[in-house]
């Protein structure tokens, strides 16, 4: 016989059902409230397969070319941050930077972004996927060769042309760092002045080294300036064809000269990487594509939850590169020790970094497991 329940059972049930209701919202404020991840999505580095890994699993996110300015702009432009939640109705973000992947720009706004999650008792975190120099640098030119810049060149003399592009950027890429150091020796190449570096590196027969490289950089950017200036009646080029190539032709003698500079230690690799290093470090993940897996659960941990940092490798728009040759042909192998050494030497060192924190994060999993917590 049924009977009708009196008030406390109704009270004790009324208690039970709010507690099951507030037990995941307590979860959820006891892990620091909102999860923030601020992703620098390079080129060709497996950006869009992290974004789909996230955006499949319900993370909110603004369009990927969303500035910074913008993004920022949310928090800074309220009079009262403090009474201000960006995030309340969306506990985890994945904030990509891909139009336009400065990372001085991404580094000189990572402060704003971590005051205005703090205050929103939110955790954040930053990060990056690099690839192999020599890879990715093909893979680029691949995706693009539709443009017309591209157009009857071969990978070798894309290559040439765009040595250290990881480093040093390109029309089409990142330009990780070209700071007043590295223009200040660039500019003074220019004007013939070398220093005193030069003095060490073969003396008269270097100097003419320069110098020949220099006149010829200056006559190939006389020449695109010229044809620049060819308009029809309607103000625009005469001739297109004419002006791509003295444009690459332009591209490859820079090249040749950047790599000249490079040698004789006017330009060092470490003063070219110095700069890239202290940015990247105020990253909390830089991963790599090839250790996937193990770079986004780094990810995943960094906002705190490690407990889903299991994870299944993701596919992947790495691409071979088109035609019979795979990745790792002679042709790549070449091409990293003479147009990538300085990227590639940059490269390794946050491989073997990420290698050392796996390590670290392997053995403390294991201590935790034997200790059955």
């Amino acid at each position: 016989m049924l009977t009708k329940p009196n008030a406390r059972e109704i009270m004790r049930c009324c208690w039970l059902l709010a507690l099951q209701l507030a037990l995941p919202l307590l979860a959820q404020q006891q892990q620091g409230g909102c999860k923030i991840l601020a992703f620098l999505h390079l080129p060709k580095c497996a950006g869009t397969s992290i974004r789909n890994y996230f955006e499949r699993r319900g993370w909110h996110m603004p369009h990927y070319c969303s500035t910074l300015k913008r993004i920022t702009s949310q928090w800074t432009r309220r009079r009262d941050p403090d009474r201000f939640s960006l995030y309340a109705g969306h506990p985890r973000w994945f904030i990509e930077v891909h139009c336009l992947p400065h990372l001085p720009a991404f580094v000189e706004a990572l402060p704003s972004m971590r005051s205005h999650a703090a205050i929103n008792n939110c955790s954040f975190s930053a990060a990056t996927i690099l690839r192999e120099p020599a890879g990715m640098a093909a893979s680029d030119f691949d995706y693009f060769s539709d443009q017309r810049i591209r157009q009857n060149l071969t990978r070798g003399e894309w290559f040439r042309a765009h040595r250290e592009m990881l480093l040093l950027g390109s029309n089409t890429h990142l330009r990780m760092d070209l700071d007043s150091k590295i223009a200040a020796v660039l500019n003074a190449a220019r004007r013939g002045d070398y220093g005193a570096t030069i003095q060490h590196s073969g003396g008269g027969v270097a100097l003419a080294r320069l110098e020949t490289a220099r006149r010829a950089l200056e006559s190939a950017e006389s020449a695109v300036h010229a044809v620049a200036q060819r308009k029809d009646e309607r103000g625009k080029s005469a001739d297109v064809e004419c002006l791509i190539r003295a444009r690459q032709h332009a591209d490859r003698v820079h090249g040749d000269w950047l790599g000249l500079l490079m040698s004789l230690g006017v330009l060092p690799c470490e003063l070219v990487a110095s700069r890239t290093h202290s940015l990247l470090g105020e990253l909390n993940v830089v991963g790599t594509t090839e250790r996937m897996r193990e770079s986004l659960a780094l990810m995943i941990q960094s906002v705190g939850l490690g407990h889903e940092a299991q994870l299944k490798v993701p596919r992947t728009n790495l691409r071979r590169p088109r035609g019979p040759q795979a990745p790792d042909t002679d042709e790549l192998l070449q091409a990293r020790s003479q147009y990538f050494s300085c990227s590639h030497a940059v490269y390794a060192q946050y491989a073997a970094h990420l290698q050392a924190r796996l390590n670290v994060s392997h053995a403390d999993h294991g201590s935790r497991h034997a200790r059955g917590l």
